[in-house]
């Protein structure tokens, strides 16, 4: 196979949900490829984008990124948009109601091979995010790529597809997890121990300060280009994240670490996998 060149001015947003992952990237100059499965989303997106639509920069594709071109079952959750999924238990849990609809499917290679290598490819879709990124096995790797990382597999596909340093986002706090670079990185860092570490100290401190005034102290790490990332949001990507690079090793010790520590206090460790080849 010989891979595809890059555009290094385009964007997929795989997992469009409202919309403000693709209004970042607009804004930082890149043209946008949005795919969101959810009909309602779509239109909302076409309204939100009409300008941008019409000037060529936004494509918004209602489709599920499948392994074949089709049509499939997706579960919309009712609650939360952005839990909404191909797979049932997926969209439902918490206990929240679903609804049934049909919708067409493509494969992800298809989708490049029509709209080109983007260079940066944000996945988030919901426990279906392997077969985009098996995908970039027939097109050749994207420069940067980021991943909701819930599965350690996952890992090992993305590293089978040439990628080789990685960078972890903690999305409760929206601030890195690793190696700090910089001040910026520096006060990220402790402001995520401070809204996550679960010692008696830390504890205390919330109690006192308050968790959504540490949050908000928290927003100048998670701000570019004039924007500050909403809560569901991806945010930026590559070398823009306030960390250095790490390998695959250092990168799996300190996913394996914060999900052991979260797990032992009922929580689920929500993070970002970023990757560069």
């Amino acid at each position: 196979m010989t891979p595809l060149p890059a555009n290094s001015d385009l964007v997929y947003d795989v997992g469009m949900n409202n919309g403000d992952d693709s209004a970042f990237y607009l804004r930082a100059g890149f043209r946008v490829v949005a795919v969101e499965a959810n009909p309602l989303l779509c239109r909302a997106a076409e309204s939100r984008f009409s300008a941008e639509i019409a000037a060529g920069r936004m494509t918004v594709l209602n489709l599920a990124i499948s392994d074949r071109p089709g049509e499939i079952d997706f579960w919309v959750n009712t609650v939360v948009s952005e839990w909404s999924s191909l797979i049932r238990s997926v969209s439902e849990r918490a206990g929240h109601p679903v609804e049934r609809i049909v919708v067409p499917t493509n494969s992800l290679d298809a989708v490049v091979r029509r709209h080109g290598l983007p260079h940066y490819l944000k996945i988030d879709i919901e426990h279906a995010d392997v077969m985009c990124v098996q995908a970039l096995g027939k097109t050749g790797p994207t420069p940067f790529l980021s991943v909701e990382f819930t599965d350690e597999s996952l890992m090992g596909e993305i590293a089978a597809q040439g990628y080789r340093r990685f960078k972890l986002v903690e999305q409760v706090s929206h601030l890195p997890v690793g190696r700090s670079r910089g001040w910026e990185g520096l006060s990220g860092r402790m402001g995520r121990v401070a809204l996550t570490d679960r010692g008696a100290v830390f504890r205390a401190l919330r109690k006192v300060v308050g968790f959504n005034r540490i949050l908000s102290m928290t927003r100048p790490s998670r701000k570019c280009a004039g924007l500050v990332f909403p809560d569901g949001a991806s945010g930026t990507f590559g070398d823009d994240i306030p960390s250095e690079w790490m390998d695959r090793e250092e990168t799996m010790g300190h996913w394996r670490r914060h999900t052991a520590e979260w797990t032992r206090h009922g929580r689920d460790f929500w993070c970002d996998l970023h990757a560069a080849v």
